[in-house]
Parts: structure tokens; sequence; C-alpha cells
């Protein structure tokens, strides 16, 4: 009868103990992702903005993108903004979109090009 009873060194809690650590994990692992994406999303951002058109030159199609990007959470997938717009990657790029790197599932995120204030506010900022 000893046989049935668990012997393992964790106890009979054991699956729910491992569930719960692996829901910890996951949720360590989604937040470290999203983190990364952000901090990946900034650098790109920095990198390549200096190349890019600014909002203001946008023509409408492109800026109903960005309007529609800046009112949800300030990013959304290419593959729902290129199903809801029509619209290709290689477009949004040369419009000044900003991408992250693709995730582990291959999906990569867009954020619209930066708004352009630098230009016209003359030399505030340090210029060492």
């Amino acid at each position: 009868a000893m046989a049935a009873v668990s012997t393992s060194a964790s106890g009979p809690t054991s699956w729910a103990a491992q569930a719960d650590a692996a829901d910890k994990l996951r949720r360590l692992a989604k937040e470290e992702a999203a983190a990364a994406e952000a901090a990946a999303r900034k650098r790109r951002r920095e990198e390549t903005y200096a190349g890019y058109r600014s909002y203001v030159q946008l023509p409408n199609r492109y800026k109903e993108i960005a309007d529609f990007l800046s009112r949800g959470r300030g990013y959304a997938s290419l593959a729902m903004i290129g199903s809801r717009f029509k619209v290709k990657r290689k477009e949004l790029a040369t419009h000044g979109f900003l991408f992250s790197p693709a995730d582990r599932h291959g999906q990569s995120y867009i954020a619209p090009p930066e708004e352009d204030n630098s230009q016209n506010e003359g030399g505030e900022g340090p210029l060492k």
C-alpha cells in the first residue's frame, strides 16, 4: 500500500508548486522580453531617427496609421497593422516607422515615427 504514496522530496503538493513556479517563470520571461523590446525600440529610434522623415511630413495614409498607433499603447504588431491598413513593412520603413527586432515567434512590433520638434527649436540643448 505504501507504493502508491508519493515519495518525492517535494511532497504531495509538488504538482501545484511546480505549476506556480512555471507560471512565475513565464511571467518573468514575458516582462523581461517586454523590457528588452522597449529598450531595443528606443535604441533603434535613436540610431535611425536621423535619416527618417518626421510625423509632420507623412502623407495622410501613414498619418492615419501613426495616429492609430498613438491612440493605443504606442505600438502594435506589424501583422495587425499590415492586415488592418493593407500596408507592407517596406512602405512603413520608408516613411520612418520604427520596428522592434522579431520576437521568438518571428513577430515584429511597429511604432510611429518621432514627432519632430527638434529642428525648429534652434540649439537649446548642449552643443558639445
